[in-house]
């Protein structure tokens, strides 16, 4: 016997759900696991600026790490919504409101590594055209 569509819907959405969390954890493992612990020194300011100066793809990646982390964040509270929605609709709804409020402060924190990564073009630039 064939699903019917709301079957269909429940395991498309816990399947998207799945796959996600395994992209988001993933993603912290490169991100988190390795990129940020090889490039930050703990007590040595001077050299994890090098570090992230002298390894920009590097940290371009691990900006894109989380970039893809905040995505599938925001994918994962959708598809728990829509599978969860049948069981309880008001707690479905507040789980998904809590998850993209998590999201957005997970956002405000990554805010600084924008104007960091900036800093380590300008110190490029600085060094090319007045050295």
């Amino acid at each position: 016997m064939a699903p019917s569509g709301n079957e269909l819907t429940d395991r498309i959405s816990a399947l998207t759900a799945g796959l996600s969390l395994i992209i988001m954890t993933l993603a912290a493992l490169f991100s988190y696991g390795f990129v940020h612990e090889t490039l930050v020194v703990k007590g040595d300011a001077s050299l994890t600026f090098h570090n992230l100066a002298s390894s920009q793809i590097l940290f371009k990646a691990e900006i894109l790490g989380w970039i893809i982390i905040l995505v599938c964040d925001i994918v994962v509270a959708w598809a728990f919504y829509i599978f969860l929605k049948p069981v309880n609709h008001n707690l479905s709804l507040l789980g998904a409101w809590l998850r993209l409020t998590y999201t957005h402060f997970f956002h405000k924190t990554m805010g600084p590594l924008r104007p960091c990564l900036n800093l380590f073009l300008l110190s490029r630039w600085l060094q090319e055209n007045w050295a």
